[in-house]
């Protein structure tokens, strides 16, 4: 047998037709900063070469998600250990991360329980069935989160702060209509989102949400998703949003506008968002929730760690 043969599903549903290609596209790196101790840094890597080896085998892409979250498990160990907590020989990594919530937010304990129990539902599987590339996002997460469990816990809460008050103004940008100038030309948006920041309060993470002058929406994947963009130098001045795009660095400006033009573009598109079906919008919603998840974890991945 060849060992050493692509696996078809690759080129089959992906249409990736190489190592290179599938290394490009695929494999995501171990970044972390520098209080990750060394031996989790170096088990990381055998992760990236199991994720590398599900080219010529698709199932072990599930294997190394598997071995991510044994490496979870070994960073609450020895975070446990760094701050000299007591444990029992046979304690549960449910209790341990609980000892470890004074040292970290709410909201990055509830992410590690999170991970917890998907480290259960590989230890313990029910079935034989794939993941496969659904997993490639989670490999993201994954990262964020062998981050976070050495950061100290000031540095995530400063974040929080400044993220709550940045949100706090773009509440100002809800669910009204508004027009995006961007590289020189204009959009008709219904809503600015603010998704995240970085570590450093510096990079914003920002969904918008289009209206579209001519559209019929009649399934769910026909409803909008948003776009998103990574601004920064974000300022608020008379009821318009002004940034840098990480793009490219050009300044974005958003505004209120009460063109009667775009007032009945607005009309069409709630009318014909009107029509969907309540099953249609579920599934919007839900496909939605996992998009936002998605470009958090992407976001944070890329501009918190290094390489």
């Amino acid at each position: 047998m060849n060992y050493y043969k692509a696996d078809v599903i690759w080129k089959k549903k992906w249409e990736i037709n190489n190592e290179e290609e599938f290394v490009k596209q695929l494999l995501i790196k171990g970044k972390f900063h520098n209080n990750v101790p060394e031996n989790i840094i170096k088990e990381y890597k055998t992760v990236e070469y199991l994720i590398c080896h599900s080219y010529y085998h698709y199932p072990i892409i599930d294997e190394a998600f598997s071995k991510c979250t044994r490496i979870f498990e070994l960073s609450i160990n020895q975070r446990i250990k760094e701050l000299d907590i007591k444990c029992k020989e046979s304690e549960s990594l449910n209790s341990k991360i609980k000892k470890l919530q004074n040292y970290t937010t709410e909201s990055l304990k509830d992410e590690w329980d999170a991970i917890r129990k998907i480290r259960n539902d590989f230890a313990h599987p029910k079935d034989s069935t794939v993941k496969g590339i659904t997993l490639i996002n989670a490999f993201y997460n994954i990262v964020n989160v062998l981050n976070t469990i050495f950061i100290d816990k000031s540095i995530i809460k400063k974040a929080e702060i400044s993220f709550e008050s940045i949100q706090e103004q773009c509440l100002e940008f809800h669910n009204k209509l508004f027009v995006l100038e961007k590289d020189n030309k204009k959009y008709l948006i219904r809503k600015l989102e603010l998704c995240s920041t970085n570590l450093n309060s510096n990079i914003f993470l920002f969904a918008i949400y289009p209206v579209f002058k001519n559209i019929k929406i009649d399934k769910q994947n026909a409803i909008p998703m948003p776009s998103f963009l990574e601004l920064y130098d974000i300022s608020f001045d008379d009821s318009y949003f002004y940034a840098k795009t990480i793009e490219n660095d050009r300044v974005i400006k958003i505004y209120k506008t009460n063109h009667v033009e775009d007032i009945n573009s607005l009309n069409n598109f709630k009318n014909q968002l009107s029509k969907v079906t309540k099953e249609s919008q579920s599934i919007y919603l839900f496909l939605l929730d996992n998009k936002i998840i998605q470009e958090i974890s992407k976001f944070h991945y890329i501009h918190n760690w290094t390489e």
